[in-house]
């Protein structure tokens, strides 16, 4: 009889559970339930993520005429448009539909400083660390943002909100130092201007999110 109980136990979807409450004290086995429960709901949400992803891609791509090489950068700025960024499902689909290699895709896209294979956040800061903006101090500001943001240049927010990058030049020399949010320009810039604008996208970050 006990040897059936058993049996009947630890078979299926309970032998997990059974060797839980053998060998976990009963103190942690709620932690551990939790835990697991937890992974599989990020799993699960992991991959329906992926799979909207591919589709939106797809939708992309079947507007462009298969193997026509020719539409490359077209498809990534409008893959890049619609994601945020270049992923490797992204890259996968592209390479298929137009009957290229990943490597021929990735070698194109890293050409260009435009396209990401990083998430990037919802407001772009880039500062210009150009020698004109250099010598005006850029370099100060480039490391005020990051003691703001909690992030290195070329990083983005754990949430998402916020990417800071650095560039060579942005072509507008005589406005340096200048600060680019969302393609917005924000010449002669220092601490004073910065921590104006700072405040002025978390503001704007505040209202949105109410």
């Amino acid at each position: 009889m006990f040897i059936n109980t058993v049996s009947c136990c630890i078979t299926g979807p309970n032998l997990f559970c059974f060797f839980i409450n053998l060998w976990i004290p009963i103190s942690f086995q709620g932690r551990i339930f939790a835990l697991c429960h937890s992974l599989i709901l990020n799993f699960i949400s992991f991959f329906t993520h992926i799979s909207v992803m591919a589709g939106s891609i797809r939708t992309i791509v079947n507007k462009f005429t298969p193997k026509d090489k020719s539409s490359l950068i077209a498809i990534l700025q409008a893959a890049q448009k619609q994601e945020g960024y270049l992923s490797p499902v992204a890259v996968d689909i592209i390479s298929k539909h137009l009957g290229i290699s990943k490597s021929q895709v990735y070698s194109v896209a890293t050409f260009y400083r435009s396209f990401s294979f990083t998430p990037k956040g919802e407001c772009c800061i880039s500062v210009c660390v150009g020698t004109a903006c250099h010598v005006r101090g850029a370099q100060i500001i480039a490391e005020e943002l990051e003691r703001v943001f909690g992030i290195k240049a070329g990083g983005t927010t754990q949430d998402l909100k916020f990417s800071l990058e650095t560039v060579s030049c942005l072509g507008a020399c005589a406005l340096g130092p200048i600060v680019v949010e969302d393609g917005q320009y924000h010449g002669q810039m220092n601490i004073g201007k910065t921590q104006t604008l700072i405040a002025k996208i978390k503001g704007e970050e505040k209202s949105d999110d109410t």
